[in-house]
């Protein structure tokens, strides 16, 4: 569903659609996730919008003693 939404809300203005599709592509499991993952991960858009935001939710979780 997220997939879906995230897709559709992409061809709207002002909105994170990239985002949510990115999310629920994330909570899916289908062969080849590992592999996908790892080339978004190595793309220039993971690293300046992304991997920052992953880091500041790790290290809130940390602090927490969630993880």
């Amino acid at each position: 569903m997220l997939i879906i939404l995230g897709l559709v809300i992409l061809f709207t203005p002002f909105t994170p659609g990239s985002w949510i599709a990115l999310i629920g592509l994330s909570l899916l499991d289908f062969p080849g996730k590992r592999r996908l993952v790892a080339k978004l991960k190595a793309t220039g858009f993971y690293m300046r919008r992304i991997a920052p935001v992953e880091e500041r939710i790790r290290k809130k979780l940390k602090k927490r003693n969630i993880i």
